[in-house]
Formats: structure tokens, sequence, C-alpha cells
């Protein structure tokens, strides 16, 4: 049935025909007057008004030959299922546009998405959606057939079904088995003329009666998400998903391994998910190491810790700057001391010397700077009358290390070359600033490699680690990432999160 995922996506009817899944309040009760009492699908349109899947076209009337579009049984089936907002727990449903002929806030977008990641509809060919044009009776077979699927209904079917009309073999083959099943169910039933029409365009009044008897078909409505090869092989389903909080730059791209898909979630820093991890709230936590912070950010909490990965406090300048390294002793002065007014006191040019520094709360670098290189002093107090307006870190950091600022130009009033820290690698990748406008000091006389700091002589790297809390079964999801990430699979992900794996 993968196939059939190509030919299902919706559309939106012009003017009146509009439908929308309505909540029962505003349909329940409702009477159309072109729905006779004694019509083949009257008891169908009163459910699914009582149901708030349906509303009329208006003026009164229910419109009951009118096509079904495809983004209306999309929509309506959404309402069926009632807990569709689920997906939103682990799919970013606002970032991402499956379909680009779909607008992003059209009243049928979000239950096309849950759609999509529930792996109910594809395209009708790639990128296209086709949001305004009829669905098909073997089309809408093929929905309920995989919503039947993903929902754990049984699908299970005789066969022969399809046989009986003479017009069988016209259906599409990646329809056939839906609508055997459909048949089966008897969701579909043939056409007066003994007929099936498996092309036909389904009308509203079909649709009504679709989902009115799909109440025992469809009984069950919980949706099993699905995931990739590697969540599959590791055992791992979407509604086992550990919570996972910490380092974003690995814990976002750890949940697209596995939903494939962007994550929908912003990450706490070490600070505030520490306590979520003290409070319950968190089942696998990924950090930087803070041996001397760790304990008391959890309440005292017995946890297990697994080392993943090797990081690095790393100092960057603008390459424009002639100064090639600095010293503990000189960054304990900078950040901790008396502070340094000028490069040519670290024995660099006759430029003002300007630090950036940070707070905790916005950045898990500052505990490494306060763990490696204050252990445990106080920031210069000078300092963060000089740090950047921190809401715009993201933007300025790097931007403000890259450039010298003349007298009067910028943020900074005066000629100075610029001090920041960030973890390794940092300064790769980034589009805010031109390329190779940026360098990493060297400290001690050790520049930071991915050598010097896998095999520690780089005197500021430091352990990424996952914690988990103790006494967590063996079969825990948490525990079953956290292995993950130590294997080459793991590693290729870490690698590409700037950080140095652990060596087997």
């Amino acid at each position: 049935m993968k196939n059939s995922l190509r030919m299902l996506t919706g559309g939106v009817l012009a003017g009146a025909m509009l439908l929308c899944a309505l909540p029962p309040s505003l349909a329940a009760g409702q009477s159309f007057a072109d729905v006779p009492p004694n019509a083949w699908y009257a008891q169908a349109v009163e459910y699914a008004a009582d149901k708030g899947l349906f509303s009329g076209v208006g003026g009164g009337q229910f419109g009951g030959e009118l096509p079904m579009s495809r983004a209306m049984l999309v929509t309506v089936l959404a309402g069926h299922c009632g807990n569709y907002q689920d997906a939103a727990r682990f799919y970013n449903m606002q970032d991402v546009e499956p379909f680009p002929d779909v607008p992003p806030n059209a009243w049928y977008t979000q239950p096309l998405y849950w759609a999509h990641y529930a792996g109910l509809v594809s395209g009708r060919s790639p990128g296209v959606f086709a949001p305004h044009d009829p669905a098909t009776r073997q089309e809408a077979a093929v929905l309920l057939y995989q919503y039947a699927s993903r929902t754990g209904n049984d699908v299970s079917q005789k066969g022969g079904a399809l046989a009986r009309f003479a017009d069988g073999h016209t259906a599409a083959p990646w329809a056939r088995e839906a609508l055997g099943w459909a048949l089966e169910s008897q969701l579909l039933a043939g056409m007066p003329d003994g007929t099936l029409q498996p092309q036909k365009p389904l009308t509203r009044a079909e649709a009504a009666v679709i989902f009115w008897k799909a109440q025992e078909a469809l009984a069950s409505s919980h949706v099993v998400y699905p995931m990739t090869e590697t969540a599959d092989r590791l055992g791992i389903t979407a509604d086992q998903y550990p919570r996972v909080e910490g380092l974003s730059r690995v814990a976002a791209p750890l949940h697209q391994a596995m939903f494939g898909s962007l994550d929908p979630h912003a990450y706490s820093g070490i600070e505030e998910a520490c306590h979520k991890l003290a409070a319950g709230e968190v089942d696998l936590l990924l950090v930087p190491e803070v041996p001397e912070d760790l304990a008391q950010l959890t309440g005292g909490m017995e946890w297990e810790r697994f080392d993943l990965a090797r990081s690095a406090l790393v100092f960057y300048t603008t390459s424009e700057n002639p100064a090639e390294g600095l010293t503990t002793e000189q960054l304990f002065s900078i950040y901790g001391g008396s502070g340094v007014k000028s490069w040519s006191e670290l024995g660099g040019p006759d430029k003002d010397f300007l630090a950036i520094a940070t707070s905790r709360s916005i950045d898990d670098d500052r505990y490494q700077l306060d763990r490696l290189v204050l252990q445990g002093q106080p920031l210069n107090p000078l300092l963060e009358l000089e740090s950047m307006v921190e809401e715009n870190r993201q933007v300025l950091y790097f931007t403000a290390l890259a450039h010298t600022f003349p007298q009067g130009d910028g943020p900074f009033s005066r000629n100075a070359y610029c001090l920041g820290y960030d973890g390794f690698a940092a300064s790769q990748n980034r589009p805010d600033i031109p390329q190779d406008s940026v360098k990493a000091l060297k400290v001690d006389g050790v520049s930071p490699t991915e050598e010097t700091i896998a095999d520690g002589s780089y005197p500021l790297a430091y352990r990424v680690q996952a914690v988990l809390p103790a006494g967590l079964p063996q079969e825990h999801p948490a525990r079953k990432l956290a292995a993950w990430l130590q294997t080459e699979e793991g590693h290729v992900l870490l690698r590409n999160a700037g950080l140095v794996p652990e060596k087997s």
C-alpha cells in the first residue's frame, strides 16, 4: 500500500461548499431542507452533523450531491479521530510545508499535516497536494484503510469483494486492497446500476454514510505514528519516546533521527533542564560535564551518566587580530581578576580589549567558563556592563567578534578587538558572518582541534554526557537512545553537532 500514499491529498471547494470540522455545539441538531427524512443518507447526515463532522453549504442546504474535496475528506477524518492535535507533540507542524500548494494557514492545513505525519496521505505527485480536486471513491477507501491500519483496527479481509463488480478491474492497483476492505466493511457499496465506479468523485452524501458506517470499523482512534527505520530497529515508538532535555544541538537531531521530522520543542538550558530531571519531567538529559553543579541542580537525586563525546570552551576573536593565543592565567585575569584594558597587556597589538560575557540563563558555555576558567570565583562585574544584549546574542555575537569598532561606531564606542567564547566548532557554518572572519585562539599554546580535545591536551576540553534517573528499567527508551548515541551511527550525529565522540 505504500504507493497508495501518492494518490491522496486534499482540496477546498469554492464559496458555499466550504467544509470545516465544526465543534459539535455548532452542528448538533442541525437539519437540512434538502435532505428528505426518507433519503438513503438522511440518518448518516444527522450523525455527521451531531458529531460536528460536517456543516451545511449555506442556506439550510446540505448539498449531498456535491463532490467531496480531498481536503474536506481529510478534515472530516481528523474530526472523527478527535485527537489529531497529538501530532504536534512529535512533529514540527509550523515550520514544515510538506506540500507547496497548501497555504500555511488554510482551514485544512493542520488536519492535512496530521494526516501527512501519520502516514495517511502524500501528494498526487511530488510536491502536489491538489487541494481543489474532488476526492474519488477509491481515494476515500485508501484514506480510511490507512487510518484503520495506523489505529490498530482490523483490516483483514476474505478477498474477492472487488471481483463482484464488472468494473472492479478499473480500480487503480494502489487502491484495490483498500477497496476490498472498504467493501467488506460495508463502508462502500455499489452504485444502483451494479457498478463500483472507483474513480467517480465522492459526494458529500456518500462521505456522510462512510463515516456513519465507520463507527465499528474505526472504533479505535489512537494513531500509531510512523518512525524512522532507526527508531523501528531500536524498538522506540512515538508514544514511548522519552522526554529529552539539554543540549539542543544533540537533542534536536536525535529527535529528527527517530521521527524524521524537526522537533517542535524548545530545549532548556542546563539549569532548567536539571530542575526538570529532579522533578521527574525528564528521562534523558544531554549536558556538558558539570560535576560541581549537577548534584546541587538536581536536588541531590540519584542519577547515572555516560560519556558520549567531548567538546571544549574555545575563545574567539576577529581574524584581523594578530594575537594567536592566551594562557589560562590571562583568561582568569580577564574574566575573574581586575580585567584587561588593552591587548598590549597580553603581548598583543595596541588595541582596546573588549571581552564579551554571557549569563547562565541563556548560554550553557558560561558553565564551562565558571568551571574551567574562573574555578568558582565570581565573574568580573565590569564584564557584565560590557556584555552583549542577551536577547540579540545569537545574531550579534560572532558578528561582533568578526569586526573592529572604531570610535563611535556600532554598539561599542571604542577602537577594540573583541574576545568571546563558545563551544568547539561554534563559528563554523554561520551565515551571519563572513567566512574566515573569526579565529579560535590557542590556550597555553595548544590549539583546539579534534585531536587535542580527544586526547585532553587542550586545557579547556570537557565531556558531554547522557544523564538518566537512577533505576530506569534496562529496556527503557531513554537507555536505548543513550546507547545508540555511543554507536557509530550516533557518532555521526555527534560529529555533525560539532562534538568529538568518545572512542569505543
